[in-house]
C-alpha cells in the first residue's frame, strides 16, 4: 500500500539520461537552453539537454519546507564563523588596535552563539549530578553571552571595512595562509558538503539500485540545490540570527551597565569610603559642590553649592581666561567653600587634562579653607589681638547665626575632599529642556555644575530625571541614548534599549525605594516616582498633585489611603516601594519604623505580625488599650536596633578574621551581609524565634500562608532600605 505522505524517488527504467533527453527534445517537450540563453553553442555545459531539468529539480528540492528545516538544523551544528582582515585592515590593525584579535577568528563554531541543542544537552547531562548540571548551564550561558557580545564587535568592525566575515561549512583542505585567501571562503564548492549530502541521499536516491548514470544526475541536482539555493539561504539566515541573538544579549548587557550606574549609590567622601561600610553607616544627605570645567577656556567656570536636598544654594563664577588660584579669585573661592562647607567638591571629567589640573588646584584651596575653618577660634602666637578680632568678624559674616565655638554642631566640624566624577549626564542636563525649565536664567555651565553635585548625591535620581522628558516623537528616555552606557549601544535598536532601560530603572527603584515626601517636594527627584511599580508617569503626577494639595507632607503609608491620595488598587501595588522618612515638617508626628522598609502595611498594621515577632523576640508583653500600640512601636525600634548591632558585630568579626589571615586587605566597601554572611552566623534576638512554627499556627487558624512574609520581616529588621 502506497503512503501518499511519503516521498518516493522517481525512476525511469530502461533508458539512460541521454536517451531520455533525446526523446524529450525530439517530441518538443524539452528545449535546449543553449538556444535561448546566449551561451556558446560549443560549450559542453550548453549542450547538456538536462541542464534546465536539473535546475528546476534543484529549485523544487531547495524550497521544500521540511527539507530546509531539517538541513538548517544540521547546518547550524556544523557551520563555522571566520573573520579575515581586509586590505585596509591589514594596514591599520596592529596589537594596540580595538579590533585586534577580531580580525583573525578561524573556524569558531556557530552553535556557541545559541542555546545548546536539546539532544546535545541531554547527552552532556546524562551522567552529571544536580550541581554539575547547574555549573554546565552557567558555563553555556556565559559562553553564549561572550560569543554574542564578540559578534557585536565583529559587526562594528565589519562596518568600518577592516574585516570581512564568513559563515561556512568545513573546508575540503587546509590552508596555511587562510587569512589571505578570500576566494576560498567565497566559493561554496570548496566547502565539505558531505554532512548535508548524506541526509539528502537518504531521500533523493531510490531504495532499489538504479544505474550509475541516473545516480550521477541525482548528485548533480543535490549539489546544485545546496550550492545555488540552500547554502546562500542558510548563510543569510545564520548571519541574521547571529545578529538578532547578539542584539538581544547586547541589550541585556546595556541594561546591566545601567543597573550598575544606578546602583552606585551616593558619593561617599574619603573620610567614609575606606573606614565605614554602607550597611553600618549609610551615606547621609550631604551638601556638595559641583564644578563644571569647560573645555573652551573662553567659557566661564562655575562652582555650584547644593544643599542636602539637592537644591542650588549658592554659586561662584570664574570668568573665562582666569585662573581659579589666581590672587584675584583665590580668596573668593576659599570664602565660598567655607560658607558652603561641602562634604566633597566634585569636578566633571569632560574637561580632560584641565579637569585633572583643576582638581590639584582645588585640593590646595580646600586644604587651606579647612585649615582656616579649623583654626577659626584659635589665636596664633604671632597674631595681634586686632588681627584676631578682624578674623573673627570675617567668620561671623560667614556664619551670621551660628556659634563659632559650639563644638556640638556637626556642621562646624568640617572635612572635605576633591574628586573627579563622570559628567555625561550633567552635560545633558545643562543643554536639555528640563534644564532650561528649572533654571531659565542660569548659564549652561552653572546648570552642569549643579547637576554634577546632584549626580554625585544620587545617580539614580538623575537618571530618572533624564528619562522624564519626552522626545519630539513622544518617546520618554531619549536623553539616555546620548549617554555612553555600553560600548555597543550604537549597534542596538533604540526602541529595545529604551524598553530595557525602563525595566532596569524600575528594578533599581524597587530595590532602593523612594522617599515619597522628597520626590513630591523637589522636581529633580520626582522622576523616581515614575518608576515605582504600580504607578507610572500619570499616577505619579497625580500622587504629587494630591500630596501637595493636602499639605505637602505624608506622615505615614496608611495616610496615603486614608486621605484618598491613592486608590486602593494602586496603593496595594506600590506602597511597599514608597518610603516615609522623618523630616523637619514631621517633628510632632510619630513615624512608624516599618514605613521605611520593604514590608507591606498588611503585615504590621492589619495583621500586626511584625510587632508580635518583635515582642516575642524581646520577651515582652503586648500590653493593652492605649499602651499596646506604643509598646509595639518601641519593641520594633528595639529589635531593629538589636539587629543593627548584630550586623556591626558580624562585620567586625569578619574583618578581624580576614586581617588575621590575609593582612589589612579587607574590602570594606564591598562587604554585603546579604551575601557574605552564612545563615548560622546570626545571633540577634529575632534569629532565636521559630518562625516556621509561627507560620504553621497562623495557617492552622485559617488566616493563610505567611511564612515567606515572616521571613521577610526578619530580614527587614536586619537590613531595611
Amino acid at each position: 500500500k502506497i503512503n501518499p505522505g511519503k516521498w518516493i524517488a522517481p525512476t525511469i527504467p530502461g533508458e539512460s539520461p541521454d536517451d531520455f533527453a533525446s526523446d524529450l527534445v525530439g517530441s518538443g517537450d524539452l528545449v535546449l537552453l543553449s538556444s535561448t540563453s546566449g551561451m556558446d553553442p560549443d560549450d559542453s555545459e550548453a549542450k547538456d539537454p538536462l541542464r534546465g531539468c536539473r535546475y528546476v529539480a534543484a529549485m523544487e528540492l531547495a524550497h521544500e519546507p521540511r527539507i530546509r528545516r531539517h538541513l538548517r538544523n544540521i547546518y547550524r551544528r556544523h557551520a563555522f564563523l571566520t573573520t579575515r582582515p581586509t586590505k585596509k585592515g591589514i594596514e591599520v590593525i596592529d596589537a594596540f588596535h580595538d579590533y585586534y584579535g577580531l580580525h583573525l577568528i578561524k573556524d569558531k563554531p556557530i552553535k556557541e552563539h545559541f542555546p545548546m541543542d536539546e539532544n546535545e544537552s541531554a547527552e552532556r547531562r546524562a551522567n552529571l549530578g544536580p550541581d554539575e548540571c547547574n555549573e554546565l548551564d552557567a558555563e553555556m550561558k556565559r559562553r553564549e553571552r561572550d560569543s554574542c557580545l564578540q559578534y557585536l564587535n565583529i559587526i562594528k568592525a565589519e562596518k568600518t571595512g577592516y574585516i570581512s566575515v564568513h559563515v561556512h561549512l568545513p573546508l575540503l583542505q587546509h590552508y596555511d595562509e587562510w587569512y589571505a585567501l578570500g576566494d576560498v571562503y567565497d566559493s561554496r564548492d570548496k566547502q565539505d558538503l558531505k554532512v548535508l549530502m548524506d541526509e539528502l541521499d537518504k531521500i533523493y536516491f531510490p531504495l532499489d539500485v538504479d544505474s550509475d548514470e541516473w545516480n550521477e544526475e541525482r548528485k548533480k541536482v543535490l549539489t546544485q540545490a545546496l550550492i545555488s539555493f540552500l547554502l546562500p539561504q542558510f548563510e543569510s539566515e545564520t548571519r541574521r540570527d547571529l545578529r538578532e541573538a547578539a542584539v538581544k544579549v547586547g541589550v541585556v548587557a546595556a541594561g546591566e551597565s545601567l543597573h550598575k550606574m544606578a546602583m552606585d549609590g551616593p558619593y561617599r567622601p574619603h573620610v567614609l569610603l575606606h573606614t565605614e561600610n554602607r550597611f553600618l553607616h549609610p551615606t547621609d544627605d550631604l551638601p556638595m559642590v559641583g564644578i563644571c570645567c569647560p573645555s573652551d577656556t573662553k567659557e566661564a567656570m562655575y562652582l555650584a553649592a547644593v544643599t542636602e536636598d539637592g537644591e542650588l544654594q549658592d554659586h561662584l563664577a570664574i570668568p573665562g581666561g582666569s585662573r581659579i588660584d589666581s590672587e584675584k579669585y583665590r580668596e573668593k573661592v576659599i570664602t565660598f567653600l567655607m560658607q558652603a562647607r561641602p562634604a566633597a567638591v566634585l569636578i566633571g571629567t569632560s574637561g580632560g587634562f584641565d579637569s585633572r589640573l583643576l582638581s590639584r588646584k582645588m585640593n590646595d584651596l580646600i586644604n587651606e579653607a579647612v585649615q582656616r575653618w579649623g583654626n577659626r577660634g584659635i589665636q596664633g602666637e604671632d597674631e595681634e589681638d586686632d588681627e584676631f578680632e578682624a578674623r573673627q568678624d570675617a567668620m561671623r559674616k560667614i556664619l551670621p547665626r551660628s556659634h563659632l565655638h559650639d563644638e556640638d554642631d556637626d556642621r562646624l566640624e568640617w572635612t572635605c575632599n576633591v574628586d573627579l566624577v563622570d559628567d555625561s549626564i550633567p552635560q545633558l542636563f545643562g543643554r536639555s529642556v528640563r534644564g532650561r525649565k528649572e533654571f531659565p536664567e542660569h548659564d549652561t555651565n552653572l546648570k552642569i555644575a549643579t547637576s554634577i553635585a546632584r549626580y554625585a548625591k544620587d545617580p539614580l535620581a538623575e537618571l530618572a530625571y533624564a528619562w522624564s522628558v519626552a522626545s519630539d516623537t513622544g518617546n520618554f528616555g531619549a536623553e539616555l541614548l546620548y549617554i555612553n552606557i555600553h560600548p555597543m549601544q550604537q549597534l542596538l535598536p533604540s526602541f529595545m534599549l529604551l524598553r530595557e532601560y525602563e525595566r532596569t530603572l524600575c528594578e533599581v527603584v524597587s530595590e532602593v525605594g523612594v522617599d515619597v515626601n522628597s520626590a513630591c517636594k523637589y522636581d529633580h527627584l520626582h522622576g523616581l516616582l515614575t518608576f515605582v511599580p504600580g504607578l507610572g508617569p500619570r499616577k505619579a503626577a497625580n500622587l504629587k498633585q494630591n500630596i501637595m494639595e493636602s499639605g505637602g507632607t505624608v506622615g505615614s503609608r496608611r495616610s496615603l489611603l486614608e486621605k484618598r491620595l491613592m486608590g486602593p488598587v494602586v496603593y496595594n501595588n506600590s506602597v511597599v516601594f514608597l518610603r516615609i522618612r522623618e523630616t523637619d515638617q514631621m517633628l510632632d508626628q510619630v513615624v512608624h519604623p516599618l514605613d521605611d522598609t520593604r514590608l507591606h502595611p498588611d503585615v504590621y498594621h492589619r495583621n500586626n505580625w511584625a510587632a508580635k515577632i518583635a515582642l516575642d523576640a524581646l520577651e515582652r508583653a503586648e500590653g493593652d488599650g492605649k499602651n499596646r500600640e506604643s509598646a509595639g512601636l518601641k519593641a520594633l525600634r528595639d529589635v531593629m536596633d538589636n539587629s543593627a548591632k548584630e550586623v556591626e558585630r558580624i562585620y567586625n568579626a569578619t574583618k578581624e578574621e580576614w586581617v588575621s589571615r590575609y593582612g589589612p586587605t579587607f574590602n570594606v566597601a564591598d562587604w554585603d551581609p546579604k551575601i557574605n554572611v552564612p545563615q548560622d552566623a546570626w545571633r540577634d534576638k529575632v534569629e532565636e524565634l521559630d518562625l516556621e512554627a509561627f507560620a504553621e499556627m497562623i495557617e492552622a487558624n485559617g488566616l493563610g500562608k505567611w511564612q515567606s512574609h515572616l521571613q521577610m520581616i526578619k530580614w527587614e529588621f536586619r537590613l531595611p532600605f
